[in-house]
């Protein structure tokens, strides 16, 4: 997005607001535009200035929840500015780069800590979080009760900002991490939010799994690269649709095979522990049945 939008738009107003509030009478234009710089990098997809436009036109909706709003605005604009894909500590480096600018400023100590703390909720690492601090990490999680189509948008421009990940890496580790978030009791902490926005996450959760189970495959050299192998190829049958297959499909799995023709096609991700001896049978009986040079795809 071009620095015409970040100017414009929701972000623009919502900066002068808080920046005001927590260092009156100060100019924070060259702050600001060092912002727009690392949320404009050409490696981002997701982490842009439309991902902190939806953050705060939530915000808007829900603003009246928030004890300090100000600390919650500039929490939600900082809290993505450093995105490294090969770090771990992205939000503290963030809140870092928050503390920083605030206190060059003159903005009260308080207040930086709090626009720091909020900044490090989005860490998601679970745990106990209230107030202001609840509400920015679920303002963070906006995204995953979006409507479909900017759902799946999301699961692309992520995917995008992994360009040296191999496939089935990427997908195995990303289903993971949606799998933990299916499996809270509750995704959003704030009351609220919850009842507005629970249902849909959780929908579009479950749909993203299934589809990540689905991946391009390039070449048997390629997925034993990565510690797969190839296992068998779907032929159709109740117990493999009714097991989330799709026919037509490559099997892989992390685990000792016999040798195996190389094929071209797709591939499912299943753990060996989720699949019983008799779906096994059946797996290798649809295998034992193809021509070994079918192309699944073909």
């Amino acid at each position: 997005m071009s620095a015409r939008y970040f100017a414009d738009s929701r972000v623009e107003e919502c900066w002068s607001r808080a920046w005001q509030q927590l260092c009156p009478g100060t100019d924070g234009r060259l702050e600001q535009i060092d912002l727009l710089g690392k949320y404009s990098a050409p490696s981002r997809h997701y982490h842009t200035e439309q991902h902190l436009d939806e953050c705060l036109a939530a915000f808007d909706e829900f603003r009246h929840l928030a004890s300090r709003p100000a600390e919650v605005e500039l929490a939600l604009l900082f809290h993505d500015a450093v995105l490294d894909t090969h770090r771990y500590d992205n939000e503290q480096q963030s809140a870092d780069l928050a503390r920083a600018a605030l206190s060059l400023k003159g903005a009260r100590r308080q207040a930086v800590k709090g626009v720091c703390e909020l900044i490090l909720a989005t860490r998601h690492h679970g745990g106990v979080l209230t107030g202001d601090a609840a509400l920015v990490a679920d303002l963070d999680l906006w995204i995953l009760a979006a409507p479909r189509s900017r759902f799946v948008e999301y699961e692309r421009q992520v995917r995008a900002e992994y360009p040296d990940v191999p496939e089935y890496v990427f997908w195995e580790k990303r289903r993971e991490l949606l799998e933990r978030f299916l499996a809270r009791e509750w995704i959003y902490r704030t009351p609220a939010l919850r009842e507005q926005w629970e249902a849909k996450a959780r929908d579009n959760l479950t749909w993203a799994i299934q589809q990540s189970r689905l991946v391009p495959v390039v070449s048997r050299s390629q997925a034993e690269s990565e510690g797969f192998v190839l296992a068998g190829f779907v032929s159709g049958g109740e117990e493999l649709r009714s097991a989330g297959f799709a026919q037509g499909s490559i099997l892989l799995v992390k685990r000792s095979e016999p040798e195996l023709p190389p094929a071209v096609g797709y591939a499912i991700f299943v753990k060996p522990e989720r699949i019983t001896t008799q779906l096994w049978s059946e797996i290798a009986a649809a295998w034992a049945t193809k021509p070994r040079s079918d192309n699944p795809r073909g």
